[in-house]
């Protein structure tokens, strides 16, 4: 199979990802965007011009760019993406939670819900329903209104907040005590290497998210939870290799 490109937009982070196999990706790379202020957006132009470069020197001929709740909220960031000639996809809010649920379950089958905590919104997926909460870690306002579903199941978390509170943790698989004192460690400020490691814009971003996660371990009894590598974006390449993929050039 030849080499996919995605890129995906998200409230506070752009990445691309270059693959002819998820389990060997070519490259990764991620940068810290803030697209709630319109002054950055030609700081996004920047990027995907150098993600085109990147695509260029790998030989990716197809692939396609997808966003979030940004994306979706903003007819302005998708027309720059359009004028750049990259290949664009509209994803809904649903769909974004069902791309992410068949990229982690791909790994891990005996995952019951999926959380995936963004920077503009948070997606909560299970096998009847996915559902698309515009509150993200960029964006904590307000409690979070939670869908009603079954208590007791392995849930697996996805996202930045969820990798950081793993390392905080030293363990990719936390019970709920385990992952409540990692939250707890970011919303006290936490004096671990980890947690300095960080860039300051990007431990804003985890405390917002932990802090909605916070009000998920009030909601629900899970009885495990799981950090998973995949998400949305690997999604997208399920997607995109399987006919949604678009010439780039």
């Amino acid at each position: 199979m030849k080499p996919v490109g995605i890129v995906k937009i998200g409230s506070s982070n752009t990445g691309l990802l270059i693959a002819a196999s998820l389990s060997q990706p070519i490259l990764r790379v991620n940068h810290l965007v803030d697209l709630k202020t319109p002054a950055n957006w030609p700081e996004l132009a920047d990027v995907l011009a150098s993600y085109r470069v990147r695509c260029q020197e790998s030989q990716v001929a197809s692939g396609l760019v997808a966003g979030g709740e940004i994306f979706r909220r903003h007819r302005e960031i998708r027309q720059l993406v359009l004028d750049q000639g990259w290949p664009l996809w509209e994803v809904s809010g649903k769909l974004e939670g069902q791309l992410t649920w068949f990229a982690v379950r791909s790994r891990d089958p005996a995952v019951d819900v999926v959380i995936d905590v963004g920077g503009g919104s948070t997606e909560i997926i299970y096998q009847s329903d996915a559902v698309s909460i515009p509150i993200g870690a960029a964006n904590v306002t307000g409690e979070v209104d939670w869908p009603v579903i079954a208590n007791g199941q392995r849930a697996a978390l996805v996202g930045g907040t969820a990798y950081v509170l793993s390392r905080l943790a030293g363990t990719a698989t936390m019970d709920p005590k385990q992952l409540a004192k990692a939250i707890d460690q970011v919303l006290e400020g936490s004096s671990s290497s980890v947690w300095r490691s960080l860039e300051v814009p990007r431990q804003k971003l985890v405390i917002g998210g932990a802090k909605i996660l916070k009000s998920l371990l009030k909601n629900y009894q899970f009885s495990q939870f799981s950090v998973s590598p995949w998400g949305y974006t690997e999604g997208l390449w399920m997607a995109a290799s399987l006919g949604r993929a678009r010439p780039l050039w």
